[in-house]
């Protein structure tokens, strides 16, 4: 992609040492291993091109309409991604934060429910007592 602004070619070796070479076609005609590079991606450029032709040719004309359907995806969590999730929160204890975690949410449900109930104990004074004699804040 950048062979026609390059000047010159650095190639670094297994070894760490960087390389350096005249120009492009000579390091082509040394290194296999970027020839096959460049080749393939000359090849993957021009199949590109092609499937890009073919999307512009295959449009139809617009209907009209400005709302199109809906194209509906369902994702799916893997148990890995789950587990390093929580491995993720909890680090070497994960047990622990899901055990804090489920332990919250009953927490959280049972004060829901009390609270429902204690409104209606303190509400169904007023039917067995004077309104005088509930206590309210």
């Amino acid at each position: 992609m950048t062979s026609p602004i390059a000047d010159h070619v650095v190639a670094i070796g297994l070894d760490g040492f960087a390389h350096e070479v005249a120009d492009i076609s000579e390091a082509l005609a040394h290194d296999k291993t970027l020839a096959h590079e460049i080749e393939k991606g000359e090849k993957k450029a021009a199949i590109e091109k092609e499937v890009i032709d073919t999307v512009k040719k295959d449009d139809k004309q617009p209907d009209g309409k400005l709302i199109l359907a809906e194209e509906i995806a369902e994702g799916h969590i893997s148990w890995k991604a789950i587990k390093l999730f929580i491995t993720g929160l909890g680090g070497d204890l994960p047990i622990l934060v899901l055990t804090s975690w489920m332990g919250g949410l009953v927490i959280m449900q049972a004060s829901n429910s009390f609270s429902v109930w204690f409104l209606g104990l303190w509400g169904s004074q007023y039917e067995t007592h004077h309104t005088s004699d509930v206590d309210a804040p």
